[in-house]
């Protein structure tokens, strides 16, 4: 017992803080992407193993602390997943009925200690759990602020026009999006909509699929920010004239999507709101996307498939980034992945991000070829290059051939100090009168035999540190460094 130990002199305000961080941890642990469930769960129930139950069965003063605090109770993870399954439970005589009562029961006295707080609930049921538990959702709609739910279309009708008054953030995960031979089937076999329509005060959606596909009703007009995945190009048309309140949208174009979507509008759509535009996974059809959007964005990320997987040369492949100069007037963020493979490949670059002077943010993502002192020296030391420019990551999947000598003094001289070392040229580059550099990121592997970038000069990194610039530096071959 805590009352035992020192540990009973640490305040209640301190356990909750822990005891939050801790839950928010294992909560984000159980969303993430492909994640092997039966690893992360115990078999003998389904619900998370870390969870307030755990810490309230821990000693008396957690279970005060854990029943006095009902935002502890406020995320809830619903899983009825594949598990059900395990020949262990079999053994055990624990069928998936008995079981998921079990489950249920839990549930239950986990949404009468939240009270009368928010709820974010995950509901994420596998095709084949019978008798749906669709009380807990009802029962819990006027707290539920965020909802995540992947669940058969069979039981939609269960949750249709169900009213969700304090609902903001909806993610849904519709099942039957394939892609066989490079060609995409979406949910042909989904009868029965889902009408989620009534949720005033719903602004942020997820979805897999487009909506024509998956027969789903949205408030349309309140939707700013969405998320799409296992989309085809041409459904981006849709997407903005569905949505004329629209200001971010992210399109997650999944694999093959350059076998479909050849009839796109030949002007630009109306979208008057719409200020970030996220292309991932897109392939040569890039282009095409990029001349229907209006040009008035603020944040743009164009993120390619890999070279042996969407068919197109290095020509066309670097062709669709002459599609993004015309926004450079009014873009603050820009997200890429170049492939600069040689030097005459890293000066065209340099010449294409010099015309984003308006430019805040920068990321260079996912890069394949090896990182060159040629290419930090012209990015970053070049009086007048981008001056506007406060924040940088450089994810580089190679090596990397940066000095640490030419990091410092880009580094330096973007954050308008001295760099007093001659990288290039016998004489320090002019002064830099753009921004001050305020956050820099790195991430790459060692060139072979070389040391983690930035281990020579670790002294000079924590002063730049200590006078204000967030630095981290990545090196896949060794681990995290981080003056």
């Amino acid at each position: 017992m805590l009352s035992s130990s020192c540990l009973s002199d640490v305040p209640e305000e301190i356990w909750l803080q822990i005891f939050k961080a801790y839950l928010d941890t294992a909560h984000a642990a159980a969303l993430a992407p492909n994640l092997d469930r039966k690893t992360m769960m115990p078999l003998h129930h389904a619900f998370l193993h870390s969870n307030p139950f755990v810490l309230s069965a821990v000693c008396k003063d957690w279970r005060s602390i854990c029943l006095d605090n009902s935002t502890l109770w406020s995320t809830l993870y619903l899983c009825f997943s594949t598990h059900y399954d395990d020949p262990l439970m079999r053994r055990r005589g624990e069928g998936r009925r008995q079981l998921l009562k079990k489950v249920i029961d839990g549930m239950e006295l986990w949404l009468a200690r939240t009270k009368n707080q928010p709820l974010f609930i995950s509901f994420n049921m596998h095709l084949s759990t019978h008798h749906p538990p669709c009380p807990l959702i009802k029962g819990s709609a006027q707290q539920i602020q965020t909802l995540d739910i992947r669940l058969p279309p069979r039981w939609y009708n269960a949750f249709d026009k169900l009213e969700f008054p304090l609902l903001t953030t909806l993610k849904v995960q519709v099942p039957g999006v394939k892609v066989i031979s490079g060609y995409r089937t979406r949910g042909a076999d989904i009868a029965a909509p889902l009408d989620l329509s009534q949720c005033p005060r719903l602004s942020s959606v997820e979805v897999t699929g487009i909506f024509s596909h998956n027969q789903i009703v949205l408030p349309w007009h309140q939707i700013v920010k969405i998320q799409l995945s296992e989309v085809v190009p041409r459904d981006l048309v849709e997407v903005l004239t569905l949505l004329p309140n629209i200001e971010e949208c992210l399109m997650d174009f999944g694999d093959s999507s350059d076998y479909m979507g050849h009839d796109f509008p030949t002007e630009r759509v109306r979208a008057r709101n719409l200020k970030s535009l996220t292309l991932k996974n897109v392939g040569y059809k890039a282009g095409s996307i990029l001349r229907i959007i209006p040009l008035h964005l603020c944040h743009l990320g164009v993120l390619l498939r890999h070279i042996g997987f969407d068919g197109a040369g290095y020509e066309e492949r670097d062709g669709i980034f002459d599609h993004i100069p015309p926004f450079s007037d009014t873009l603050l963020s820009l997200s890429i992945n170049l492939c600069p493979s040689t030097s005459r490949g890293r000066a065209k670059y340099i010449v294409f991000l010099s015309q984003f002077r308006s430019l805040v943010t920068l990321e260079l993502l996912n890069t394949e070829k090896m990182l060159y002192n040629d290419f930090i020296e012209a990015l970053l030391m070049v009086p007048g290059r981008l001056p506007n420019l406060r924040s940088v990551t450089i994810n580089w999947q190679s090596a990397s051939n940066v000095y640490d000598d030419v990091l410092l003094a880009a580094l330096r001289f973007r954050r308008n100090v001295d760099a007093g070392l001659n990288v290039g040229s016998e004489e320090p580059p002019a002064p830099h009168a753009g921004a001050v550099l305020e956050r820099f990121e790195l991430q790459c592997w060692s060139a072979e035999g070389s040391e983690p970038p930035g281990a020579s000069i670790k002294p000079e990194l924590m002063q730049l540190v200590r006078d204000g610039l967030k630095l981290e530096i990545f090196d896949r071959r060794t681990g995290l460094y981080t003056p």
